[in-house]
This record gives structure tokens, sequence and C-alpha cells, in this order.
């Protein structure tokens, strides 16, 4: 089987090569001493193909069933929560868009009298303000 194996691995690293010179097609066919190795050039599956007891027949090459078998469920896993995430989605925008209120108008302040027109006015103003509130029997002062 190793030797299959070996045989396999030289195919693959000259498969490009005799794709070149070949129009491109599903499957690249190597010859083997007990009959040939088939590459699907769309999946990158390796086969060994033979004549047993009469009949032709085809093995898959891989090393690692279980490895295969747990990508297949990764995958499956990660296309049915895709397809979870594409419903909600698609629901989502089915849904009838709820209107939004329009936002709250800010009423103007009217101009206070005592509104000061510079700058050091208006820090003095604030001040004061300040110590109005600090006075009030609310606070404690």
């Amino acid at each position: 089987m190793s030797r299959i194996a070996i045989l396999a691995a030289i195919g693959l690293a000259a498969w490009p090569a005799l794709a070149a010179d070949e129009p491109a097609g599903r499957y690249s066919v190597l010859p083997s001493s007990d009959g040939f190795i088939r590459v699907d050039t769309a999946t990158g599956a390796v086969s060994h193909c033979g004549k047993r007891d009469g009949a032709w027949y085809c093995d898959v090459l891989i090393e690692d069933r279980g490895l295969i078998e747990r990508r297949l469920d990764a995958l499956a896993n990660e296309v049915a929560a895709l397809g979870g995430r594409i419903d909600a989605l698609t629901a989502r925008l089915a849904a009838p868009a709820v209107p939004q209120p329009p936002p709250a108008a800010t009423p103007v302040p009217a101009p206070a009298a005592e509104a000061p027109a510079t700058f050091p006015d208006a820090l003095m103003h604030k001040l004061f303000v300040l110590v109005r509130q600090l006075k009030s029997p609310e606070l404690g002062g």
C-alpha cells in the first residue's frame, strides 16, 4: 500500500506538468504497476484503480477516514449555523419596519434677563448660581 501512496505522491507532483499538455478534464489518470491512479481535479481526491477477480474497482487513498468524517461533520455544523443565521436575517428583513417617532424638538431657552454677554460675566453668573444652589435649604446650606 505504501508503494501506491508513493506513486500517488509522484503523480500529484507531476500532475501540473501533465495537465498543461492535455485539455482540462475532471480526472487525471496515471499508470501504476497493478492498475492506475486516478486524481479528481475538481476535489483533489486520489484513487487507486485496478482489476480484481475480473471486475474493475477504485479505492480512495486516504490516510485517516476519521479525519475526513470529522471535517465533514464540522462543515455540516457550520452550514447549519449559517442557515440559521440566514433564516434569522430573512425573517428580520421580512418583518414590517416599526416606524420610529420623530426626535423631540428641544425648546430654545428664552434669553434670561440676567444672562451676561461676555465670558467673564458668564463665568461670574455661573458661580453665583452655584453659590445660591449651595445655600438653598434643600441641600442643607
